[in-house]
């Protein structure tokens, strides 16, 4: 599936269309691995991938840098550890006037589509839900994916990983101190 924005999900309130934490990075392929320093700041919206130095406390794994990209003022960060192949993959863009009810009807309908359900995380942004798809089976680690989507003021925030619960709301947490 393609990779759209959680923004323009949210947008079209429809599908799911993040990238699977255990599939191969989103960066595959690419000559050269895009710089950590990948931003974006139109319109008064800012973003930057946190360094593995940054991110690797909070996630758990020793992740090295990520490989970022930039499009539409969306940022897009892959981490994926050479050693274990899992991947956690930061979203972030503009919020546009999403409004948190929408954030949860979206994540909910991605949520059902993947045979999960969705929970509500308090303490985080404005507004935050999270699942995880029963895909451990297809995961080299056995690990399911889970999936936090976060509304913070002007930003959209999606963390995929396929790492627990406790692991992802952490990196979520984080990327607030941002």
């Amino acid at each position: 599936m393609g990779a759209l924005s959680l923004g323009a999900l949210l947008t079209a309130a429809c599908g799911s269309a993040s990238p699977a934490a255990n599939s191969p990075s989103p960066f595959a392929g690419q000559s050269s691995a895009p710089s950590s320093k990948t931003n974006s700041s139109a319109g008064g919206f800012s973003a930057t991938c946190p360094t593995s130095a940054q991110i690797t406390p909070v996630a758990g794994i020793a992740y090295p840098e990520p490989q970022a990209s930039t499009s539409s003022e969306t940022v897009l960060c892959g981490y994926t550890d050479p050693t274990s192949g899992t991947n956690l993959v930061i979203e972030i863009s503009p919020s546009s006037g999403t409004s948190a009810s929408l954030l949860k009807a979206v994540t909910e309908d991605q949520a059902i589509s993947q045979k999960a359900t969705a929970a509500p995380v308090s303490g985080i942004g404005d507004a935050a839900y999270i699942y995880t798809r029963p895909d451990a089976r297809s995961d080299p680690n056995r690990v399911a994916t889970t999936e936090l989507k976060i509304l913070a003021g002007s930003k959209l925030i999606n963390v995929t990983a396929s790492q627990s619960v406790a692991q992802v709301e952490a990196s979520g947490r984080y990327l607030m101190t941002q």
